[in-house]
């Protein structure tokens, strides 16, 4: 018969307490309290309420409870890195951006979180546009008449994003160094006031986030002239690509995903996985998103961790070759 003395029980202790979680989670146990998702923006913004649209399905098959918690600050990098430091049990999460994890860590001098490394990718979650639209009274109707305008008048055309180092602002940048092209960066505090200026013609032109200004072109207060997905996008069909109106290469699609600090258990993330992309192959929840001008994506940790790969370098080429810096 086997025995085992009181050193060797004592010791084997830390070991069983290590394995405990593991164990738990090989049980199925989780989650077995709250989850929080991290917002990086502020409430009632576009982000807050995709991320609850998505969390209440999600929540709803995991038979869980999702918090939606908004963090925002710094662009986004206070809620990053706040998920970045909390300890990794699946109980916090960040709903990610292509903002957060591929352009604010080469735009920003001072950030405190290592995309990569510091997080565990779960799943890519929506992806969306952006759009180049111009006010009514510009005298151009197609990407190529604006692009010739801009060089007969270098210097006069303004364009307004909601802040520098937005997608909306390097979407003008891009352009400007895929085009040659001299026109004026006006950046405001959020898109909102961007878009009272460009309806004032106090901006001529503007890259916005495709679901919020659909409701624009839907009233013809602006008008769009390129999209900037290599395809033409299935809730706007109508408008054209800068693709194939001859600036070659040019694609920006924003995504949304969600991530784990590093270490989260392998088990962990793939039960999230398996509920969030799950959630995502609703069909009423695709709807919803799809009338926000959003498509759904449900991909794989491993995928998720290659395009954010990819996009930290295409960035990277692109905040430099703008000069766009954040202190």
């Amino acid at each position: 018969m086997m025995t085992i003395n009181r050193r060797t029980f004592v010791m084997g202790i830390p070991a069983l307490a290590m394995a405990g979680p593991a164990l738990s989670l090989a049980q199925g146990s989780f989650p077995d309290r709250p989850i929080r998702l991290i917002v990086p923006f502020v409430a009632g913004g576009g982000a807050s309420v995709i991320a609850r649209l998505i969390s209440t399905v999600v929540a709803q098959d995991m038979n869980a409870n999702i918090i939606v918690e908004n963090r925002p600050g710094a662009g986004g990098n206070v809620a990053t890195e706040y998920v970045a430091r909390s300890a990794p049990d699946g109980y916090t999460i960040l709903n990610g951006t292509l903002g957060t994890q591929a352009i604010n860590p080469n735009l920003y001098k001072n950030v405190n979180f290592d995309p990569i490394k510091d997080f565990s990718p779960i799943s890519r979650v929506t992806t969306t546009p952006n759009v180049l639209v111009v006010n009514p009274n510009v005298p151009a109707h197609t990407l190529q008449e604006l692009l010739a305008l801009a060089k007969q008048m270098p210097g006069k055309l303004n364009y307004g994003s909601g802040g520098s180092g937005t997608t909306t602002h390097l979407s003008g940048e891009m352009l400007r160094t895929m085009t040659g092209i001299n026109i004026v960066h006006v950046p405001y505090r959020g898109d909102g006031p961007a878009i009272v200026d460009l309806l004032a013609n106090r901006v001529q032109m503007m890259f916005g986030n495709l679901n919020g200004m659909t409701p624009l072109i839907q009233t013809q207060q602006v008008r769009p002239l390129a999209i900037t997905s290599l395809q033409r996008w299935p809730t706007q069909p109508d408008i054209p690509t800068f693709d194939e109106q001859g600036v070659k290469g040019y694609e920006i699609s924003g995504w949304t995903g969600w991530l784990a600090p590093a270490g989260t258990p392998q088990p962990v993330i793939d039960k999230l996985n398996k509920a969030l992309r799950q959630a995502l192959d609703n069909p009423s929840l695709q709807a919803q998103l799809k009338q926000l001008g959003l498509l759904t994506i449900g991909d794989t940790p491993e995928q998720f961790k290659q395009v954010e790969i990819a996009d930290l370098a295409k960035w990277k080429k692109v905040v430099a070759d703008s000069g766009a810096s954040v202190d």
